[in-house]
């Protein structure tokens, strides 16, 4: 799903379009599996705007979900009804593998603990790849880093489109040409 904003200042002549974009970007991983990465909006210090960034999946977020569908469980991957990042792997891997067993998923998430436990960089803008970007709230105004002033949002489109797939490496690096 897509959002379109506008973004706009009270204090300077600040004006920004903001195209979110989740679902289009993926980590490959070290073992050819490639992953969704959790989207976070944020301020660019490097692009000096509002951009799309990596929001890193705490080891307490990996563990949980592990002993929610972990051996021995009665867990059913469900589909509907359920959002979020999980639901986002699942459908990610259905897409690459054409079926998706249980124990497959529990592979791809004992991954995914894994590369977070070696991950070394801060979260990244994923148009720069700078890793000066600061969360922000794009729902509510926020202060505009830049000035004294207040950077209000207003969605004015969503759509479900067709857009660019983009893989980063596992420290968040684009990847050129990536297929």
């Amino acid at each position: 799903m897509s959002s379109i904003y506008e973004l706009q200042c009270n204090e300077c002549d600040f004006k920004q379009s903001f195209w979110s974009l989740y679902g289009a970007h993926f980590y490959r991983l070290t073992n050819d599996l490639e992953i969704p990465i959790l989207i976070d909006t944020g301020w660019c210090d490097q692009c000096n705007k509002v951009v799309m960034a990596e929001k890193l999946l705490s080891t307490a977020e990996i563990e949980s979900e592990l002993e929610r569908c972990g051996v021995g469980k009665k867990y059913a991957l469900g589909w509907w009804g359920e959002n979020g990042y999980w639901r986002s792997l699942r459908m990610s891997l259905l897409w690459s593998n054409k079926s998706l067993s249980r124990e497959a998923y529990i592979l791809a998430v004992q991954s995914i603990r894994e590369w977070r436990k070696t991950r070394r960089c801060p979260p990244k803008c994923l148009s720069c790849s700078s890793v000066h970007v600061q969360s922000i709230p794009i729902e509510s105004a926020f202060p505009h880093p830049r000035c004294s002033g207040l950077i209000s949002c207003t969605e004015f489109f969503m759509a479900s489109t067709v857009w660019d797939i983009k893989q980063y490496s596992a420290e968040g690096e684009l990847i050129a040409n990536a297929e």
